[in-house]
C-alpha cells in the first residue's frame, strides 16, 4: 500500500477483489484507507450513506439500494461484488440490517474531524477549550485539565479504558481493535446507558440495568460478556464445516479450467481430422472425375476411329461394284452417320449425366462436412457454456466464502461487544445460505471431458446399377459395332 502502513490490511491478500471487512485485529490502518475501503458503497463506489448490510455481507448506501430495488420487479437483486442473488425482504430497504461497524467508524470520523478544530466544548467543565481527548463513557470531549482529573481521580477509574486521544489520529494510523474496545455498547431503549444484558425473549435485544429492573424483569437475560463468548464459539463452529467444502469447490474450479483447455484442444483436433477427411474425399472425387473425363475422350476417339475404318472398308469392298450399289452405298453412309450421331449424342448425354452426378456428390460431401462441423461446434459450445457457468458459480462461492471468512474475522477479533453480538446473526445467515449453494448439483466433470466421436460419411463413387453401365455411367450398348456391315 502506498500509505506506508506497517502491517497487512487484507485478510485474503492473494485475491484480486479484496473484501473491505477483512481487517485483522492486530493491524494498524491509515484513516484514508478506511474511507476508501470500508466506507465505500458496493453499488456506486462512493462514501456510504445510511449503510445497509447485504446478506452476502457487502455494504450498500440506502439511496443506492432504494434505486436498485425500485428498478427491479422480480423480487431479487444481485450483488455487484459477488453476484449473489439477494431476495428483497418484505420491508424493502428497511428490511436490510444496519451495519454497526460502519456506524462506529462514522462516530470515529466525527471525533477525528472535531479534533482538528481549535476549540471544543469540554463535557466536564463546560468551557470551550482545546480538547485532545474523548471519553466514550462521558460521550464528550475533555480539555487538558479535565483529562488530568479523569486520569487521577478514582471517581473516573472506569473511564480509563474508554479514553481516545487525538494522537491516535495524528500519527496517521489507528488500531481499530483497540479503538473499538473503547467504544461502549449502549442500551437500545436508553441510549444514554451502557448495556449490560441481552434479552433472549426479545430477539437478543440489548438492554441496560434500568431495562432489567423494569420492562425485562421477568425475561430470560444473558450477560453481555457471556453472550460475546457464546457468539464467538457458535461462529467458530459454523465456519468450520465450510472449509472442506470450499477446498472441494476450488479443486473443482481448477478441474473446470483444465477441462475447458482440453476441450478447446479436442475440438480443434477433431475439426482438423474432419477437414482432412473432407480433403481426402474431395481428392478421391477429383481423381475419379479425371478418370471419367479421360475415359470419355478415349471412347469418343474410338468412336471416330471406328467410323473412319468402316467408311474405308466400305470404300474398298465396294469399289468394283460402286456403280451398281451407289444408291445402297449412300444409304449405308447415311445410316452410319445417323448411328454415329446417335452414339455421340448418347455419349454426350451420358457424360452430362456423369458431370451432374459428380456435382451432386460434391454437394453431398460439402453438406455432410458442414453438418459435421456444425454438430462439432454445437457440442463444443454447449460444453464450454456449461464449464463457463460452473466456473463462474465456483468463483462466486469462493468469493462469498472469502468475504464471509473476513467478516467473521473482524467480528471475532474486533474487541467490540456490540459488533460481536449484532454481527454474528448476519454471518450465521450468510454461512447457511453459502452451505446450501455449495451443495448445488452440476454435471459430472468426467462426462464433460469425454468428447464424442464425429465422422465424415464416405461418399459412394459407384453409381446405381439401373444405369446398366460400367460403374462410371457409360453404357456399352450406345457404341454400335461399326465393323459389321449390312448385307447388300
Amino acid at each position: 500500500m502506498n500509505c506506508g502502513c506497517r502491517s497487512q490490511l487484507w485478510y485474503t491478500s492473494q485475491q484480486e477483489d479484496q473484501t473491505p471487512m477483512a481487517i485483522i485485529y492486530d493491524t494498524t490502518i491509515c484513516w484514508k484507507d478506511i474511507e476508501k475501503i470500508i466506507l465505500s458503497c458496493t453499488f456506486c463506489g462512493q462514501r456510504l450513506q445510511d449503510t445497509k448490510l447485504l446478506p452476502c455481507l457487502h455494504r450498500s448506501c440506502r439511496p443506492c439500494l432504494e434505486i436498485k430495488i425500485g428498478r427491479n420487479d422480480g423480487g431479487t437483486i444481485n450483488c455487484p461484488k459477488c453476484s449473489y442473488e439477494i431476495s428483497i425482504p418484505d420491508g424493502g430497504v428497511d428490511g436490510f440490517q444496519n451495519d454497526l461497524i460502519v456506524q462506529d467508524i462514522n462516530k470515529l470520523e466525527e471525533i477525528r474531524l472535531n479534533f482538528t478544530r481549535r476549540k471544543l466544548h469540554c463535557c466536564v467543565c463546560g468551557r470551550n477549550r482545546p480538547c485532545r481527548t474523548y471519553c466514550f463513557i462521558c460521550d464528550g470531549y475533555l480539555c487538558d485539565n479535565c483529562h488530568k482529573i479523569h486520569r487521577g481521580s478514582t471517581v473516573y477509574q472506569q473511564h480509563q479504558e474508554a479514553l481516545l486521544s487525538a494522537n491516535d489520529f495524528v500519527k496517521g494510523e489507528i488500531d481499530l481493535r483497540i479503538i473499538f474496545s473503547k467504544m461502549l455498547l449502549k442500551c437500545q431503549e436508553h441510549p444514554q446507558n451502557t448495556a449490560s444484558h441481552c434479552c433472549t425473549e426479545c430477539d437478543d435485544k440489548i438492554v441496560c440495568h434500568t431495562c432489567v429492573a423494569e420492562t425485562h424483569r421477568s425475561h430470560v437475560l444473558e450477560m453481555i460478556s457471556d453472550k460475546v463468548v457464546r457468539s464467538k464459539n457458535d461462529l467458530s463452529k459454523s465456519m468450520s464445516p465450510l472449509a472442506d467444502r470450499i477446498r472441494d469447490v476450488k479443486s473443482k474450479r481448477k478441474k473446470v479450467d483444465e477441462i475447458t483447455e482440453t476441450l478447446g484442444k479436442t475440438v480443434n483436433k477433431k475439426t482438423q481430422i474432419i477437414r482432412r477427411a473432407y480433403e481426402d474425399e474431395e481428392a478421391k472425387i477429383s481423381t475419379t472425375e479425371n478418370f471419367v473425363a479421360r475415359e470419355y475422350d478415349e471412347r469418343k476417339s474410338n468412336l471416330e476411329n471406328n467410323f473412319k475404318v468402316d467408311i474405308e472398308s466400305l470404300q474398298i469392298s465396294m469399289r468394283e461394284e460402286i456403280d451398281q450399289v451407289i444408291e445402297t452405298y449412300g444409304k449405308l453412309i447415311l445410316e452410319k452417320k445417323k448411328q454415329a450421331k446417335n452414339a455421340d449424342e448418347k455419349l454426350k448425354e451420358s457424360r452430362k449425366w456423369k458431370i451432374d452426378k459428380f456435382k451432386e456428390i460434391k454437394e453431398t460431401l460439402k453438406s455432410n462436412f458442414r453438418e459435421v462441423l456444425i454438430e462439432l461446434g454445437k457440442e463444443g459450445h454447449e460444453r464450454r457454456t456449461t464449464l463457463h457457468e460452473m466456473r463462474a458459480y465456483f468463483d462466486q462461492i469462493i468469493q462469498r466464502h472469502d468475504n464471509l471468512t473476513a467478516a467473521a474475522s473482524i467480528v471475532m477479533e474486533t474487541g467490540s461487544d456490540g459488533i460481536i453480538i449484532t454481527g454474528t446473526p448476519a454471518i450465521f445467515s450468510a454461512a447457511e445460505a453459502l452451505q446450501e449453494d455449495v451443495e448445488r448439483e452440476f454435471p459430472s466433470l468426467e462426462s464433460l471431458a469425454e468428447f464424442p466421436s464425429y465422422y465424415l460419411p464416405e461418399v459412394n463413387l459407384k453409381f446405381d446399377e439401373r444405369e446398366e453401365g460400367d460403374g462410371y455411367g457409360f453404357r456399352e450398348d450406345i457404341l454400335p459395332a461399326y465393323t459389321e456391315t449390312t448385307e447388300l
